[in-house]
């Protein structure tokens, strides 16, 4: 018999499919991460945009919910993510809610301040 040389077709086709399946699971990781950053990046832009409207409405004495909303589209404009972002201030009995959100999806952070 003589000595083999080099890789069979099997070989060759199975070491392929191998890389595929490999590639495969690596790209839809990259994906995920990249989603990831996403969320993060945003969720920093809103937490930044209630700071600025805290800030500004802690300069005040007394402030209502109109100015409160006014202050919060304000910053998210100066910002420039209201195309991304939306702001919402709800009352209850004893505080004032502030919360931003991607537009249509869940609340990237909000904050309660006494009225």
């Amino acid at each position: 018999m003589t000595a083999r040389s080099g890789f069979t077709l099997m070989e060759t086709v199975c070491a392929i499919a191998m890389l595929g399946f490999v590639g495969s699971a690596l790209v839809k990781g990259l994906r995920g991460t990249n989603r990831f950053k996403i969320h993060i990046h945003n969720t920093e832009r809103a937490l930044t945009v209630l700071d600025n409207t805290l800030e500004r409405l802690a300069a005040k004495e007394r402030f209502t919910r109109a100015q409160a909303e006014k202050m919060l589209e304000s910053e998210l404009s100066s910002a420039g993510v209201s195309e991304i972002l939306e702001g919402a201030v709800l009352l209850d009995p004893t505080t004032f809610r502030f919360e931003v959100r991607k537009r249509d999806d869940a609340i990237l952070a909000s904050v309660e301040v006494p009225r």
